[in-house]
């Protein structure tokens, strides 16, 4: 009935537009609503309330004149009756907004939903069709890590080792953000050996940081290890070796930390942070090595931006906190050099009363 009586309905309305003042108008909305109705055979829009309702309100309003006959005023009142029927009736019609569909066969073209059935067929222990479901989602959308990382699943719990290995290496190559802690649990568990996620990791820049960045804080021995085969395999970039160092550090070896933040150093040595991983590396360790911080932090005052004046404050005053230090004594002007430098420098509230209950001893006779 709608397909035959709403043709009728806009033919008529066109027809008896010409009745009104604003004729130009009425037909140019008519004709909107025809792109709308040609547009929803193709698509859904109709089904949604918030464009159907509009859409009968403006039928409604552009309707023919009121003189219009009997029959002509029942078939208007007998078609916006049967649209809005429509409309009442789209919460009981299944593939509408009111019912969602979950059938693959509905929508085949859904990458979230075959992920979905993957889980599921994964949990009743169907791993083939977990296979299936999840190298269609990879074949949808590749850049989701989460299709790989089912794939990977099947291939692990159907026993081919390789297949879940060239899984593992596509999720890891398309991270886009520093791998969650439920990832890096994942990753030790079914890689226990360091060295095993190490031939996994990925070679473009970008998804090795972020994966480097979650190992890191949870399991560092993997990071460790990840770095080695870094170094290994391009010797002459200093980033691996600054992994490397924050390792040492996680894992509490400031020896070990002080060789690698001393080759970073020795591969970028005007990168002012690498000179300061130096300085951190000497700190960290139990005995004093006053005269190498010292020197660390000399070097790296040297190197920072004299534009950058919040960096350059930092490197300021952890030397100035070494210079203080009673052995080996230091100059007194140098350290006035130092406090009056460190006094102009910009810093939030918390460092800046800090930085002076550090500096005024030395400037008290200083107006």
């Amino acid at each position: 009935l709608l397909v035959v009586l709403l043709p009728a309905w806009w033919l008529h309305a066109m027809r008896h537009a010409g009745r009104h003042e604003d004729a130009r108008a009425r037909r140019v909305a008519l004709l909107g609503l025809l792109a709308l109705a040609l547009q929803s055979l193709a698509d859904f829009s109709l089904d949604f309330l918030g464009v159907a309702a509009p859409a009968c309100a403006l039928a409604g309003a552009l309707s023919a004149p009121h003189r219009a006959t009997l029959g002509l005023r029942a078939l208007r009142r007998l078609t916006i009756g049967l649209a809005g029927l429509a409309v009442a009736a789209v919460p009981f019609i299944a593939s509408t907004w009111a019912w969602p569909s979950t059938s693959v066969a509905v929508r085949p073209l859904h990458a979230p939903l075959h992920r979905q059935r993957a889980r599921e067929a994964a949990s009743a222990g169907d791993f083939t069709a977990a296979e299936q479901r999840a190298r269609a989602a990879v074949r949808l959308q590749p850049g989701n890590v989460d299709g790989w990382l089912l794939l990977a699943g099947a291939a692990q719990a159907q026993g081919d080792p390789g297949a879940e290995r060239r899984a593992t290496m596509e999720a890891l190559a398309r991270l886009h953000r520093a791998a969650s802690p439920e990832l890096v649990e994942y990753l030790v568990q079914r890689f226990p050996a360091p060295h095993q996620l190490a031939a996994l990791a990925p070679r473009a820049d970008e998804p090795w940081q972020h994966l480097m960045h979650g190992l890191l804080v949870q399991a560092p021995r993997h990071a460790e290890a990840l770095a080695a085969a870094r170094v290994w395999r391009d010797p002459k970039d200093p980033r691996p070796l600054r992994d490397r160092f924050e390792v040492a550090l996680a894992l509490e070896r400031p020896a070990l930390a002080l060789h690698h933040a001393r080759l970073w150093r020795g591969l970028a040595p005007h990168d002012v942070h690498a000179h300061l991983a130096v300085a951190r590396a000497l700190q960290a360790h139990r005995s004093p090595r006053t005269a190498a911080l010292r020197e660390a932090l000399e070097l790296a005052l040297l190197e920072v931006d004299p534009r950058d004046g919040k960096l350059r404050g930092a490197v300021e005053e952890q030397l100035l906190r070494a210079l203080l230090r009673p052995d080996p004594p230091v100059a007194r002007e140098r350290l006035l050099q130092l406090a009056r430098a460190l006094r102009s420098r910009p810093a939030d509230d918390v460092t800046h009363r800090r930085r002076l209950a550090l500096i005024e001893p030395l400037l008290a006779d200083e107006p």
